[in-house]
This record gives structure tokens, C-alpha cells and sequence, in this order.
């Protein structure tokens, strides 16, 4: 919910669908059950919410293309247009 409005945000991996989401999405996380002790301190480089940022923009073109081909309405945006950072940049 925090990334859908622009929050850099940590995921805490608990099953494997949250891992598999978190890797779609290169969305920062951490596994509860890895025995390892969470620093958020490890979290404040922002080259993991670019990454964020570049997957979610790939799989946005991706799904948008998805439609398209498929014939189903939508209300996407073409990403090959020249989108503002505050758009394209989500965390």
C-alpha cells in the first residue's frame, strides 16, 4: 500500500508468495525467518527503490501490452511516451 503511493517501503517475506511478488517487483525485503537480525539501517541506499523503479515500469509497458493485444479495455498509459519522473518514479 505504502509503494502504490509513493513510500519507499520493505517487505517482510514470510511465504513464498510474498518472496515470489518481491522479486516480480525488486521491492526491497526481508525474510522473518532467515535468522538473521533486520537493520533498517541496511535499506537506505536508494539504488533498491530504483530498481523498484525500473521493474514496475517494465511490468507496467509489459501488462499495458498485455491488454492491448488481447483487446481489453484499459486505462493505461504508453510507457514508451516520455512520462515525468513523478510518474514513472513510484518510491
Amino acid at each position: 500500500m505504502a509503494l502504490a503511493n509513493g513510500v519507499p517501503s520493505i517487505y517482510f517475506t514470510y511465504d513464498s508468495r510474498t518472496v515470489e511478488f518481491a522479486e516480480t517487483y525488486q521491492i526491497p525485503r526481508f525474510d522473518v525467518f532467515s535468522g538473521d537480525r533486520f537493520r533498517l539501517e541496511d535499506y537506505w541506499d536508494q539504488s533498491l527503490f530504483d530498481k523498484y523503479n525500473d521493474a514496475w515500469y517494465r511490468t507496467y509497458g509489459e501488462m499495458r501490452r498485455f491488454l492491448d493485444e488481447n483487446h481489453v479495455d484499459h486505462k493505461m498509459v504508453d510507457t514508451k511516451e516520455n512520462l515525468p519522473d513523478s510518474v514513472r518514479r513510484v518510491a
